[in-house]
This record gives structure tokens, C-alpha cells and sequence, in this order.
């Protein structure tokens, strides 16, 4: 419900928001891992767990999703007339 999507959207948030920052400090892209000297090691994390959270945010929704489709309807087929 309502929890869930303000996980999804503080965690999108926490993923993408940083890299803005990160990107204009001249961080380069496409390399599998960065020193802790490189200054960058903090922001990444902050990333990588924020893409953590967007992927158990993920995982919830399809086993909700999984869940609902395997129970019986209970509405009837036209609720409003």
C-alpha cells in the first residue's frame, strides 16, 4: 500500500539522486569498482544500497502480485451494475 510505494520512491530517490552529483564530480562510468582513495567509495554505497532496497521493493510487489493471482476472485463480476 501506501508504505510500499514511499519505499520504492525514497529508494529510487537514494539510487539515482547521488549519481547527478557524482557524475559532475568527474566520476568515470562502467568500472566494476572504485578505491577507497578515488573519494567515491561513500556516494556508491549510498547507491548500491538505495538498488538494494528498489530490488526487495521489487521482490514484495511480485510475490504480492504471484499471491492475488493464485486466490479465488471474491468481487462479482460487476460490482457497479
Amino acid at each position: 500500500g501506501k508504505v510500499h510505494f514511499w519505499v520504492m520512491f525514497a529508494s529510487f530517490n537514494l539510487t539515482f539522486f547521488p549519481m547527478h552529483f557524482l557524475g559532475l564530480a568527474g566520476m568515470p562510468r562502467r568500472y566494476w569498482s572504485y578505491g577507497t582513495e578515488s573519494g567515491w567509495w561513500f556516494w556508491n554505497s549510498i547507491v548500491s544500497a538505495g538498488a538494494l532496497l528498489i530490488a526487495g521493493s521489487v521482490l514484495i510487489f511480485l510475490i504480492n502480485v504471484t499471491r492475488t493471482m493464485r486466490r479465488p476472485k471474491d468481487a462479482p463480476a460487476d460490482p457497479w451494475d
